[in-house]
């Protein structure tokens, strides 16, 4: 009877110590707390995440979502709250989740995994684009962004100093018109992606340009003799001189060869307000 007792007695000790190591134990679903507040910035090539920091742990665990495999993917080990996720695809989207771990004698913790987070990748820079003017007008060319699927042109208005978007187009060209004469400009291009989540590049170079004056009108000849040509022609509004060019065509005065005229390459007869030249 002694020994029936003694046993019920050991083992209702046994099964209390039990109890109490269980209730001792660490849980290691809710021993780390859950990752918050993850953010991600982006260049066209690279992800830069960050996330609320936790103290008690050993570090982070960056995990990404294959697509094409299906599955989550450890890309990353960070001790700090904070990690960048290199060699990426510009504008494409990717998906990330966040977890904490703490490692122990007796193995390691693991908090739950944060929220998902997509982020897209931008653009690449544009390279510096190319203008030609002309009196009224420019024509501006660049290379082809890699998966670009449009441009967007931009010129300073100086008046309102602010940047104002001239044209949207798809292809690698523009043409800007209505433009004044002999007058200073600036602009520059970004390329955009709107597949799911509109991304942009960063802006490209500033290229200045200015536009030709207006084209001579009139030009007529109002003199001849021997071995002189007076000629005369309408003034160019902002024009400060001109240039004449010579025919090579002496006889018939066909074809379209010109030279310059070796008399009036710095012309200074007609360049405060006067429109006339003799040539000899």
């Amino acid at each position: 009877m002694k020994v029936k007792r003694l046993q019920s007695i050991l083992l209702t000790a046994l099964c209390t110590v039990f109890v109490l190591c269980l209730l001792a134990a660490p849980s290691h679903a809710a021993s780390l707390a859950k990752i918050t507040k993850l953010k991600g910035s982006a260049t066209d090539t690279t992800i830069t995440l960050t996330w609320e920091k936790k103290s008690g742990i050993t570090a982070y665990q960056v995990f990404q979502y294959d697509k094409s495999a299906k599955k989550w993917v450890k890309k990353a080990t960070s001790t700090t709250n904070k990690a960048t996720l290199k060699k990426l695809s510009p504008a494409t989207l990717y998906t990330y989740k966040v977890r904490s771990y703490k490692k122990t004698s007796s193995g390691y913790i693991y908090s739950p995994y944060s929220s998902n987070l997509t982020v897209k990748t931008k653009l690449s820079k544009p390279k510096t684009p190319k203008a030609t003017a002309t009196n009224n007008s420019v024509t501006i060319k660049w290379s082809a962004v890699k998966k670009a699927q449009g441009y967007q042109v931009e010129f300073y208005d100086y008046t309102k100093k602010a940047w104002v978007r001239k044209k949207t187009v798809t292809s690698t060209s523009a043409t800007i018109t209505s433009l004044a004469s002999v007058k200073s400009y600036k602009f520059r291009i970004r390329a955009y992606n709107k597949t799911e989540k509109t991304v942009y590049s960063p802006y490209s170079e500033t290229v200045y340009f200015t536009t030709t004056p207006n084209a001579v009108k009139k030009l007529k000849i109002d003199k001849v003799s021997e071995n002189k040509i007076t000629l005369s022609w309408d003034k160019v509004s902002k024009a400060t001189g001109y240039y004449i060019y010579v025919n090579e065509h002496t006889k018939d005065c066909k074809g379209t060869s010109y030279k310059q005229s070796k008399n009036t390459k710095n012309i200074s007869t007609v360049i405060e307000n006067k429109n006339t030249a003799t040539i000899s």
